[in-house]
């Protein structure tokens, strides 16, 4: 399931995705879906919001995705900063068998709108 990130406000008014999460709701989601996918390195995103994103995911589910954002026509922009602090700080995630990291996402057909 694609959360896209853990924090309500930025999911609903930069994803414009139309779910908020709780405590409850995470508890429910965790019952019954194994991974969550999780959206970064998109403009107005900090360091601290990718982590606390990648905690909350380990903490709720068994796995995650960490999809690094392409952009793709949409009103959402890659942030190229916060990519290359992705990949060479927060590299030792690459080796944690509970973590798929995606870097293009194309290659799972994701493409322009």
């Amino acid at each position: 399931m694609g959360v896209e990130t853990f924090d309500n406000d930025f999911r609903v008014n930069v994803y414009n995705k139309n779910f908020v999460l709780n405590s409850k709701n995470l508890k429910i989601l965790s019952e019954k879906l194994y991974s969550v996918c999780l959206l970064i390195a998109t403009k107005g995103q900090t360091k601290e919001m990718i982590k606390n994103d990648i905690q909350m995911g380990l903490k709720y589910f068994k796995a995650i995705t960490i999809n690094v954002f392409v952009n793709n026509g949409t009103k959402v922009e890659r942030d190229d900063e916060l990519v290359r602090w992705f990949v060479s700080d927060m590299k030792y995630l690459f080796n944690d068998e509970r973590i798929e990291i995606l870097i293009d996402n194309k290659d799972l057909g994701v493409f322009e709108q």
